[in-house]
């Protein structure tokens, strides 16, 4: 069991140290949706964006993350836990529009 503070061993550890200042309001609702439907299109469906601006941003988000690493580029796994680690940091404001934003208040889809 890990201490409080202490880091996870290796690319778990990586991803649990590695914060990213660079996203923007559009990425966090991407990764909301992403986070309540579990699907790129289902996401585009809670946003204002198309599919591919879904894509495109979610791609980013990935690339953000995973690239500086040198993991693989479009890992959703791996990007999914770098999301869940960074609930309290980098991915606090996606976290507090599943909370707070009324699109998100119905059933996950």
């Amino acid at each position: 069991m890990l201490e409080a503070g202490e880091r996870m061993p290796g690319v778990a550890g990586e991803l649990q140290r590695f914060c990213v200042k660079g996203l923007r309001a559009e990425h966090h609702l991407v990764i909301a949706a992403r986070i309540h439907t579990g699907t790129t299109k289902g996401a585009a469906a809670l946003s204002s964006y198309s599919e591919s601006q879904t894509k495109r941003r979610w791609d980013e988000v990935k690339d953000f993350v995973l690239v500086p690493l040198g993991l693989p580029r479009h890992d959703d796994v791996l990007a999914g836990l770098w999301i869940a680690l960074h609930a309290g940091c980098c991915t606090a404001p996606s976290f507090s529009l599943l909370r707070n934003d009324s699109r998100f208040a119905g059933e996950i889809g």
